[in-house]
């Protein structure tokens, strides 16, 4: 399956959006995402008259930098994984690109992630990828240390409080779906 992104999504009069754009990898379904971000920034920039020029420049900067991020994090994915059939080891041996090394860099000494597009991903989705498959930084960030450590229990156990009544109060998954099931669907007219 061939996969990358333009270099040029938007030239002269023409604006590739959706698999015109770019094809990534069909497990992650960002393709969606990426689309309302490319309608978005371009409504951000439509041209009226003049020159188009540096909108063009702008936009084509700004797109490649988040399909760019898109594919650190797919490919982050394979990277971490721990699976032992062949496709995964594989997966998990192909080099990454220098980008996604230096932001692995950087978390592992200190836990701070370096230069993410926030039209990507966040990194709240970084910190669940890296910490769920075990990969700790070497030493807290400065900022987590100021904090104090009395306030941060009462916080975590709050947490903590408020997940468990959640769950108390949820119904179980087998008692939704067949609450979900005995509704009876109308008509569209």
């Amino acid at each position: 399956m061939k996969v990358g992104r333009q270099t040029h999504f938007w030239k002269n009069n023409v604006l590739a959006i959706g698999l015109a754009a770019g094809f990534i990898e069909p497990l992650e379904s960002s393709g969606l995402h990426l689309v309302q971000i490319g309608i978005e920034r371009f409504l951000e920039l439509l041209p009226g008259t003049g020159d188009t020029r540096p909108l063009q420049t702008a936009y084509n900067k700004e797109m490649a930098a988040v399909f760019d991020d898109v594919l650190n994090f797919v490919q982050l994915h394979y990277h971490l994984s721990q699976r032992e059939e062949a496709f995964w080891k594989a997966a998990r041996e192909l080099p990454i690109n220098a980008a996604l090394q230096h932001r692995l860099r950087l978390y592992d000494e200190s836990g701070t992630l370096d230069q993410l597009q926030p039209d990507a991903f966040p990194d709240t989705s970084y910190y669940f990828l890296l910490s769920g498959n075990n990969r700790l930084p070497k030493r807290p960030s400065a900022l987590s240390l100021s904090a104090d450590p009395e306030r941060l229990k009462f916080v975590m156990q709050a947490i903590l409080d408020q997940n468990k009544n959640a769950l108390r109060d949820l119904p179980l998954h087998e008692e939704m779906l067949r609450l979900i099931h005995s509704q009876k669907l109308s008509k569209a007219s």
